[in-house]
């Protein structure tokens, strides 16, 4: 039997996913229940590392496969590339349609199949209803961008933003938007032209504050009940005070992610240990002070386990020395360097 086609390949290992079952257990329900309208939009925040996005790829590849919801996953990963307002949107419109075709006609591999012409989309060729209306769409926006030549492209974003919305309202199949690092839509889009943003990059003159933080333009999607929002954020106060915030203020719940228990970090390590260093060995009462030495965070355990320090399990004092490496010469501090160097402008 050939393995089954994910829409989204998972940034871990399938086994790595460890005690977060219930929280996306919580989080497919809330999908579910999208179709009743029933479900406001919502957000996780966590620091990094923490496994948050690896839990919305797992709900995506978890909901996809229900189309008995009649709720179409649309995922965007936001990263801190920089780029015209005006690819953005392009992107966006793409990535929307491709997705929300690709679940009405529960094809995994179009999911993920990007980049892809608009106009192979709109000839997609079937009798679901849901994918025609979506094509309409579609036809229209880009008819709409070609034929409407503003001097900013602001103004074709006002439109893009709430294309969600629009096709779920006229669609027997809805959509949850979910957007993983909400608040680099602050700093990582430019109302300019791509040979600007080019020379202004030459120059490093491309700074934060330059940038069109569209945030605040997703007011209207926020509210919405048959396209309703979940985005996530690891800058932790920047993400709560964009959502909890400002023209957001009031239109999103929140979920805090947490490191791992203490027990729950033991069977990550065992999980661990068995992907990557099989010929390593670790009895419970090791894997329990390794665990608590570090807080249970998973991050710092796959650092522990994959460390290029030449590493046993075998006693505390080795485990002390183990750790004291990391976080002084290993992937711990380097993620400790680079996390705080690049995330002072949200602190």
């Amino acid at each position: 039997m050939s393995e089954r086609v994910f829409p989204i390949e998972e940034c871990m290992a399938y086994d790595e996913f460890t005690d977060r079952v219930e929280l996306l257990r919580e989080l497919e329900t809330w999908i579910k229940n999208v179709r009743y309208k029933r479900s406001g939009s919502t957000s996780i925040i966590s620091p990094r590392r923490m496994g948050k996005t690896v839990l919305l790829e797992r709900l995506v590849n978890t909901v996809f496969f229900k189309p008995e919801y009649k709720v179409a996953p649309i995922y965007f990963g936001m990263g801190i590339e920089k780029v015209t307002l005006k690819a953005f949107i392009m992107q966006y419109i793409e990535t929307f349609f491709r997705q929300y075709i690709a679940y009405c006609l529960q094809e995994p591999e179009l999911y993920n199949a990007s980049p892809i012409s608009m106009k192979k989309l709109m000839e997609v060729e079937t009798n679901n209803n849901d994918v025609k209306n979506a094509q309409k769409h579609l036809c229209n926006i880009i008819s709409f961008i070609e034929t409407n030549h503003y001097d900013s492209d602001i103004n074709h974003w006002k439109h893009v933003v709430r294309l969600p919305e629009q096709v779920a309202r006229s669609s027997d199949t809805y959509a949850a938007i979910i957007i993983d690092e909400f608040q680099e839509m602050k700093f990582t889009v430019y109302n300019t032209s791509d040979e600007k943003l080019i020379a202004y990059q030459a120059k490093g003159l491309l700074t934060d504050q330059a940038a069109t933080d569209l945030t605040g333009s997703y007011r209207r999607m926020s509210q919405s009940r048959v396209a309703p929002m979940l985005v996530s954020g690891s800058a932790v106060t920047m993400i709560f005070k964009t959502v909890m915030g400002g023209p957001l203020g009031g239109r999103f719940g929140f979920r805090y992610v947490k490191p791992l228990s203490i027990p729950d970090g033991v069977t990550l390590l065992y999980h661990l240990i068995r992907i990557y260093r099989s010929d390593l060995s670790i009895q419970p009462e090791m894997a329990f002070y390794t665990s608590s030495q570090v807080g249970g965070h998973p991050y710092y355990l796959y650092c522990l386990v994959t460390s290029l320090f030449e590493q046993n399990f075998d006693s505390r004092d080795v485990i002390d020395t183990l750790i004291h490496y990391e976080i002084t010469k290993g992937k711990i501090f380097g993620f400790w360097q680079t996390h705080f160097q690049s995330n002072r402008h949200y602190m």
